[in-house]
């Protein structure tokens, strides 16, 4: 709400990426222009084990469809206003997920 009237795009930034360069923010700015929203994301080179316990593997997933999704997330104005207020609408709590201590 503290954006500029005349604002069209926004970029939501976290502290965790504090390099992030201005050729990526330039494209997720250029995409979300374009189709509404946008958010960097790089490709996952890990193995990924799913577990519901934490004890026991269920599955390994498969890497090539999943994608590490970073900042910034990129929204023309209209579209991240329209999605908060349904979530005021809809009195939508929006729960902190605690870091995992290492």
């Amino acid at each position: 709400m503290a954006l500029p009237e005349n604002a069209e795009v926004v970029a939501i930034q976290d502290a965790a990426r504090p390099c992030t360069s201005p050729a990526l923010i330039r494209a997720t700015v250029e995409a979300a222009r374009a189709v509404g929203a946008a958010v960097a994301a790089q490709a996952v080179t890990d193995t990924i084990k799913e577990s519901r316990d934490g004890k026991l593997v269920e599955r390994t997933l498969d890497r090539s469809r999943l994608w590490a999704v970073q900042t910034p997330q990129t929204f023309r104005v209209d579209v991240i206003r329209r999605a908060l207020a349904e979530v005021r609408e809809r009195k939508l709590e929006l729960p902190m997920i605690p870091r995992r201590a290492s």
